[in-house]
């Protein structure tokens, strides 16, 4: 048995996403929502070792910077979630093109 999603939703944590979120592990967890918390930074652009990720959720948090394109290689991702951050910057052009935009 394999851990296949983790929902720390609405529990107050601080600080940054890891960069290595995604190392055995959990590269092969299919649902990861964070939403609702203080976390900040930036999103590591490592995120797109999770191969499996289908469901992404960060919003409501306090993430900054630029939206990285490597979540447009995570390509079993239906649903990606991030409002509500402190983003910069447009979409960058491998995102424009992902099929998550069509939900």
């Amino acid at each position: 048995m394999s851990l296949e999603e983790i929902d720390f939703a609405e529990n107050s944590l601080s600080g940054s996403l890891p960069i290595h979120i995604c190392n055995h592990p959990l590269e092969q967890i299919k649902g990861l929502n964070l939403s609702v918390n203080q976390l900040q930074g930036s999103i590591p652009s490592e995120l797109y070792k999770c191969r499996d990720l289908e469901h992404l959720s960060l919003s409501n948090d306090q993430f900054n910077g630029r939206i990285p394109r490597t979540l447009g290689y995570l390509d079993k991702l239906k649903d990606l979630s991030i409002g509500g951050n402190n983003f910069t910057g447009g979409i960058q052009r491998k995102l424009e093109i992902s099929p998550i935009w069509r939900y």
